[in-house]
């Protein structure tokens, strides 16, 4: 089953402030998420809402 990732207008906002490199990084990610998404996100505590995970070791 795949998953659909919606982007707010502030997500898209400052997502579109980042340079390209990271943009296509970030959206490969949130890409990743929406076929298997139990392996790329975080649930967050306390909170409905979970966060993707990324690697940042080559910025």
């Amino acid at each position: 089953m795949i998953h659909s990732v919606i982007y707010s207008e502030f997500a898209f906002r400052q997502l579109k402030k980042l340079p390209k490199e990271l943009q296509k990084r970030i959206i490969l990610a949130l890409e990743r998420c929406s076929i298997r998404p139990y392996s790329h996100i975080k649930r967050l505590v306390g909170c409905p809402y979970s966060r993707p995970r990324v690697k940042t070791t080559e910025l």
